[in-house]
């Protein structure tokens, strides 16, 4: 058996970076919802376009969900939609590697989830805090109607007393 001369679709998206993937569902050796679902975590930024017949529900929501479609083009499709879409594909990966890359070499990731880290014994003592001073604040409040009742005689709530709980 000869090797083939012409490079695969997988040998190319070894060895490159791709924005855009856009292929049949009909294709030679296996779906291409199988070949977009292998490809979902090569790069972030990558598109899938799947030119396809019209889909069941379920399966449209598996190549939504599983293969991570971008646009599930209906054939037959006139070329001038086809371009569109994968125009708007590309431009929407351009812009998300854009961001990757803008994200990266600020080292934005690292610095926000470090900060969180280093912000949750701060965030724990607050909280521990803020329950203290609510405890607090309701004793004081108890001790408080206790005192004006007992030594002044002000019954603020009248009739509501600790023993008709247990009456």
């Amino acid at each position: 058996m000869r090797a083939p001369t012409q490079p695969t679709a997988d040998a190319i998206l070894l060895y490159s970076k791709v924005d855009l993937l856009n292929c049949r569902d009909n294709l030679p050796r296996e779906t291409g919802i199988m070949f977009l679902s292998r490809h979902v975590g090569d790069t972030p930024s990558m598109r899938h376009v799947l030119l396809c017949p019209p889909l069941k529900p379920d399966l449209l929501l598996h190549v939504i969900n599983v293969a991570r479609v971008f646009r599930c083009v209906v054939e037959p499709c006139p070329v001038r939609e086809l371009h569109r879409h994968i125009n708007q594909a590309l431009a929407e990966a351009v812009q998300s590697r854009a961001l990757m890359l803008a994200y990266t070499r600020a080292g934005q990731p690292s610095v926000v989830v470090n900060n969180c880290i280093l912000m949750l014994p701060r965030l724990a003592l607050l909280t521990g805090l803020t329950c203290s001073g609510i405890f607090i604040a309701g004793l004081a409040a108890l001790i408080l109607l206790y005192l004006l009742k007992s030594f002044f005689g002000i019954d603020i709530f009248s009739g509501a007393h600790l023993s008709g709980i247990w009456q």
